[in-house]
This record gives C-alpha cells, sequence and structure tokens, in this order.
C-alpha cells in the first residue's frame, strides 16, 4: 500500500512500492513454523488498463529475491463474478 494525501492506495509502479517493516519478520517466523507462505492479491487496475503488467512483474521478483515466498497468485478481474477468482472469492487458494 501507498499512502498519500492520508489515503492507502495500491502502489501502480515498482519505484512505489514498498513493504511494511514487520513483514520479513513475520514471513521467517511462518516458515521456521513449516507454513506455506502464499500471497493473494486482486489485481483489477492490470485489466483495467491502470497498471502494467511489467510492473507487477518486478514487483513479483522484489517479492521472491527479497522474501520467502512459495506462491503467488492473482486476480485480474474487475469484478466479483460467481466464476472469477477475484476475492472474497475462495478459488486462488484451491487452484
Amino acid at each position: 500500500m501507498v499512502l498519500r494525501d492520508d489515503e492507502l492506495y495500491s502502489p501502480r509502479y515498482f519505484q512505489d512500492f514498498e513493504l511494511y517493516d514487520d513483514v520479513k519478520k513475520s514471513i521467517q517466523f511462518l516458515k521456521r513454523k513449516s507454513f506455506h507462505v502464499i500471497i493473494i492479491s486482486n489485481q483489477p487496475d492490470i485489466s483495467r488498463g491502470y497498471m502494467d503488467i511489467n510492473e507487477l512483474h518486478k514487483m513479483d521478483k522484489f517479492l521472491n529475491k527479497n522474501l520467502e515466498i512459495d506462491e503467488i497468485n492473482y486476480s485480474f478481474d474487475s469484478q466479483v463474478v460467481n466464476s472469477g477468482s477475484k476475492k472474497p472469492s475462495p478459488k486462488m487458494i484451491f487452484d
């Protein structure tokens, strides 16, 4: 998330992307406890054309290089539909 004008926004550019201070420690703790760490995220700005997929790939590379992430799943749906994967649907967990 990016804090801009006292509002939280999802970053659309890699240079705006940053992790909260305790994320790495939290993931390391989960991995020590043998948890499988998965990121599940809605990214409708890709399908809406507000964000370039290459920016998301840069963020993925950063996450994979700096954190012990086992898997990253995204939904690019811009609306919740019965057959879609956009959260709150559990589809990305089971796929």
